[in-house]
């Protein structure tokens, strides 16, 4: 058996594969990113919303020394 019939053999190979369970593969492998991808835009949502309330209270806190400082 020389290289071009292996080739063709694995070819074949595939084929057969994809053939007899490739749409339950893709299905899980589409349900697999639709999870991973809104677990990642969750999680960089929740860290973007922990960010804006610290820079909020940050300027609270500015604000409120800045009227005391006036008022002394």
């Amino acid at each position: 058996m020389n290289i071009e019939e292996k080739r063709q053999a694995n070819i074949r190979a595939a084929q057969m594969t994809l053939l007899k369970n490739g749409n339950e593969m893709s299905e899980r492998d589409t349900g697999d990113t639709l999870v991973f991808v809104v677990h990642n835009f969750l999680v960089y949502l929740g860290v973007f919303v922990f960010a804006v309330l610290i820079d909020t209270i940050v300027f609270i806190k500015k604000v409120l020394n800045k009227n005391n400082a006036g008022s002394i």
